[in-house]
């Protein structure tokens, strides 16, 4: 890799403080070391651009192979590509090697129920993993800055968080198995990096939204901090900074004392969700029983700390009826159901629909259905709910493979009347995350079967048939 050499020494005694300041949090806080890799992300802002001139400063010496990361969001048009190619450019001035990708971060959200600024935040930091595993990095580092940590406080805080929301951006954290990020600019406010990038000369980009009042964190910056300060305590910074140092030491204490809980409440973790066990839960102080939910919700699904006002209405799951759900954003769901309270993600799919023949093999959602007329002797009986015989001459042409939906009803084998098929899988006691993997065979009027579970009385063999189609469901 091509590295910067022969940097110039610069006297400036500000400049001189912040580069000791600087390298003295990565070698003796984050334990960086000599030939350690670093992502460095850059926006194009002043932050990330001081923020990579310190790493270029300290190549020399310490040998660190440096390149950038950069992700275009495309949320401010031509202004967000002007961005990308500022980053690239600037790579090239350093001679560092870059990587750089783009998403529609409007339309991801929209199709996956998030807001605008978690779908950035997940597009952002899945490119940043991506990166960090191609490039065998250490570390990766980005530039937040003591104000970040302040503005966060308050818009937590605003939001009713719990400690976990309060406690501040840390230093370091897991990125993957084998890389961290790393936040070196956390003992820098901003007047300090602005202070850098005139002395240096740098040249930054302008993000037009920052000065905007109509987003919660500039009004903190622009409004709320301003009058704490000039009202108030001229150093209301350091305060909340002291603060949040404080909480943070405390949430670390409880999510150490939460871990050795975790594994007699939390449980049945798959792909789209987990488990939480109500009776070792309600034995729990109610303060330990709100900050398990918040680790394991924000842990888990890799979102931003919930508010009290929402962990309180899933806490109030721990004494409803089986069958009570509420959102806890617009894509997580929590339900109780019997003892446990189940979270999981909302999957949007079309509802299937899909026509097909009295015979032959067809695939849907990964399982198949196998369909073949068979003569009476071949009729047998076999108890095996995946298997069923019908009477061949009551079926039409033209069959029907679908989703359940509420409203629709059949005769259940063995039955007279007609019976809701959502009261049929409660009477099954059928658990709601596999209510919504029942699939139906119809006709373009009445349930035929419900695969796996229970044919329509309406289309049974009788002795009086004289045609046999045999069904057989085959999962995935």
């Amino acid at each position: 890799m091509r590295q910067v050499q022969n940097i110039k020494i610069d006297l400036d005694p500000f400049l001189v403080d912040f580069y000791k300041k600087f390298e003295s949090c990565l070698i003796n806080n984050l334990c960086l070391g000599k030939n350690d890799s670093i992502v460095c992300a850059v926006s194009g802002g002043v932050d990330s651009v001081v923020l990579l001139d310190n790493f270029v400063h300290l190549i020399e010496k310490y040998h660190f192979k440096v390149s950038v990361v950069h992700f275009n969001h495309k949320l401010r048009g031509n202004s967000s590509d002007r961005d990308e190619l500022f980053v690239k450019k600037l790579s090239e001035s350093y001679k560092l090697p870059y990587y750089i990708s783009s998403a529609n971060v409007r339309q991801y959200a929209l199709n996956n129920l998030q807001s605008i600024e978690l779908a950035a935040r997940n597009l952002r930091y899945d490119f940043f993993e991506k990166v960090s595993k191609e490039s065998k990095s250490n570390y990766l580092a980005t530039a937040h800055t003591s104000d970040d940590v302040v503005e966060t406080f308050f818009l937590n805080l605003f939001r009713g968080s719990g400690i976990t929301g309060l406690s501040g951006i840390p230093e370091k954290r897991p990125l993957t198995k084998f890389t961290l990020i790393i936040r070196p600019l956390l003992g820098f406010t901003k007047s300090d990096i602005i202070e850098y990038a005139r002395k240096k000369n740098l040249k930054w980009k302008v993000d037009e939204t920052n000065v905007l009042q109509n987003f919660t964190r500039n009004k903190i910056r622009l409004d709320l901090l301003p009058k704490l300060r000039n009202d108030y305590n001229k150093s209301i910074n350091d305060a909340i900074l002291r603060l949040s140092k404080l909480l943070e030491g405390a949430d670390k204490f409880i999510s150490e004392h939460i871990r050795n809980y975790l594994k007699y409440i939390v449980s049945n973790k798959t792909n789209s969700g987990f488990s939480i066990n109500v009776k070792p839960l309600s034995t729990l102080d109610e303060f330990i029983i709100g900050e398990i939910i918040q680790w394991a919700i924000t842990t888990y699904f890799q979102i931003p700390p919930l508010s009290m006002i929402i962990i309180d209405r899933i806490k109030n799951l721990l004494t409803s009826p089986s069958g009570r759900r509420i959102e806890i954003n617009k894509r997580i769901i929590a339900y109780r159901d019997r003892e446990m309270i189940i979270f999981e993600q909302v999957i949007i799919k079309d509802n299937l629909i899909i026509e097909i023949g009295r015979s032959g093999e067809f695939e849907f959602n990964g399982h198949k259905l196998l369909l073949k007329e068979i003569p009476k002797k071949s009729v047998k009986f076999s108890g095996n709910p995946n298997t069923e015989i019908f009477d061949l001459d009551l079926l039409p042409v033209r069959l029907i493979i679908r989703n359940w939906k509420e409203g629709d009803n059949f005769i259940p084998l063995g039955m007279n009347g007609k019976m809701k098929v959502s009261d049929f899988l409660i009477n099954r006691k059928i658990p709601i995350p596999d209510k919504r993997k029942v699939f139906l065979l119809t006709t373009k009027k009445d349930i035929i079967w419900l695969f796996g579970l229970r044919i329509n009385d309406k289309f049974k063999v009788t002795e009086n048939t004289k045609r046999y189609l045999m069904a057989e469901y085959i999962k995935k």
